[in-house]
């Protein structure tokens, strides 16, 4: 199985230490990598044509820099009320749901060579409406369930801030909550995405507002509109070069 490209994991100096491989080892999708990595190596994200991520351990960062790493395009996607149902503050597993269309959308956009990412104002967490381990088991969920239906979630960025924060330290301001663009700006960072190719769909016009600041393409998305329907015309319009 040939390689597409590869992706520094975390940055250029993130090394691979004991902490690193108890907390990879404990991501049951790594396991089976772990055995090839040893202390002191470069932690290596690979991904090949079909979007399959694995890792592995290099030596030394030369082995990976002989040729210039292409930035890939990819589309940041808002949760709440764009893939999922919300009534306000949803985060428990029971009320779980997605939208009618949601998973088949982020499926054509996996298959058209695009990564996929989550960007999400939580600020339930700095209200203390629920936890951060409450948003983590959702977004467990959502991860699964996208996974199995063959368009796995590449990463996901969150914002716990909020003006009401009852946390006086989540009460920003933020440079995370959107319409800013720090969860964008992250993700494109840690995983080279070229944001000038990518794509940012959402419920809300702070979502769109996002995205222009980070130069995507910028869709909202209607509540009735479903989103396999939406990406096949954006594909036609966007769909990144084999």
């Amino acid at each position: 199985m040939g390689l597409h490209e590869h992706i520094i994991f975390e940055n250029f100096e993130s090394r691979i230490n004991h902490k690193t491989l108890s907390t990879l080892t404990n991501e049951a999708r790594w396991q089976q990598f772990i055995p090839t990595m040893k202390a002191g190596q470069l932690l290596v994200c690979l991904t090949t044509k079909d979007n399959n991520l694995f890792l592995r351990g290099v030596p030394d960062l030369k082995m990976i820099t002989d040729s210039p790493l292409a930035p890939r395009p990819a589309v940041f996607l808002d949760r709440d009320n764009t893939l999922t149902h919300d009534e306000g503050y949803t985060y428990k597993l029971q009320d779980f749901s997605w939208k009618a269309g949601a998973l088949e959308g982020l499926k054509c956009f996996a298959d058209a060579g695009l990564l996929l990412f989550i960007i999400t104002n939580q600020g339930g967490i700095g209200r203390e409406l629920f936890s951060e381990a409450d948003m983590h088991a959702f977004n467990n969920k959502l991860c699964s369930d996208a996974a199995q239906a063959g368009a796995a979630i590449t990463d996901i960025a969150f914002c716990p801030h909020h003006p009401k924060a009852i946390i006086a330290a989540l009460r920003g301001p933020c440079d995370c909550r959107k319409p800013a663009a720090g969860m964008i700006f992250q993700l494109a960072k840690k995983w080279h995405i070229d944001c000038t190719r990518s794509l940012v769909i959402g419920d809300r016009p702070s979502d769109v507002e996002a995205g222009n600041k980070a130069g995507c393409h910028s869709y909202l998305i209607d509540d009735s509109q479903r989103l396999d329907e939406f990406a096949n015309q954006l594909l036609k319009i966007h769909r990144p070069a084999s």
